[in-house]
């Protein structure tokens, strides 16, 4: 099949994006979409969009991604953006402890107005860690208990960035064509030691998944 056939034969998944501001969500995004870092990246106002096509073993998958503001005054408005969501990505800071105390917020929100949209808990800023520039706040185990799939990552270093988006659309596939459940137990991505070798800026896609 051609490109442009596989492209008119796409499949749209929504996808948001919810944490406290703070939490790593625009910079993640950025990352993803243009390759790109920006230390003194503003905080999101209302809402931002964007989309990328990623090709699975089942053919493209065009990802389309609502970047939401995590400030107080904002949170009345996140519902109208995970609305018919297939995937949210909820985001955490790992050495800021509120931003992860905030997560069950944030999945119950979502699990209780569209009970099918597949859940990922993302732990941010692992390059603060690797560094010494901050202390860890939120180990590696705590990111599983929320029964989502989990990984940590770094948009500095362009960590674990491409997978996660990857792993969305290779699952968003398999959901659509009744291979797996969007929800069930969970699954830790990408384990991470908390090592700065494991940053690698040619990281292009996932290289394992396993069950925790």
């Amino acid at each position: 099949m051609d490109y442009a056939r596989k492209v008119r034969n796409s499949r749209p998944c929504k996808v948001v994006m919810l944490g406290d501001a703070g939490s790593g969500k625009t910079c993640l995004l950025e990352r993803f979409l243009h390759d790109s870092f920006d230390v003194k990246s503003k905080p999101t106002i209302g809402a931002a969009f964007g989309a990328k096509m990623l090709d699975t073993e089942r053919g493209l998958v065009s990802l389309q991604i609502w970047d939401t503001a995590g400030q107080e005054r904002y949170l009345s408005l996140a519902s109208l953006y995970y609305r018919n969501a297939q995937a949210a990505i909820i985001c955490c800071d790992l050495t800021e402890r509120a931003s992860f105390k905030r997560m069950e917020y944030w999945i119950k929100a979502v699990r209780s107005a569209e009970k099918d949209c597949k859940i990922y808990v993302c732990g941010t800023k692992a390059d603060l860690i690797w560094d010494k520039l901050r202390s860890r706040a939120i180990q590696s185990e705590e990111l599983t208990i929320f029964k989502a799939s989990s990984i940590e990552t770094s948009s500095k270093a362009n960590y674990n960035v491409f997978p996660l988006f990857q792993q969305i659309a290779e699952d968003f596939e398999q959901i659509y064509s009744g291979e797996i459940n969007s929800t069930g137990s969970s699954r830790s991505l990408y384990h991470s030691n908390s090592s700065k070798q494991h940053a690698n800026n040619n990281d292009t896609g996932p290289t394992c998944c396993s069950s925790s």
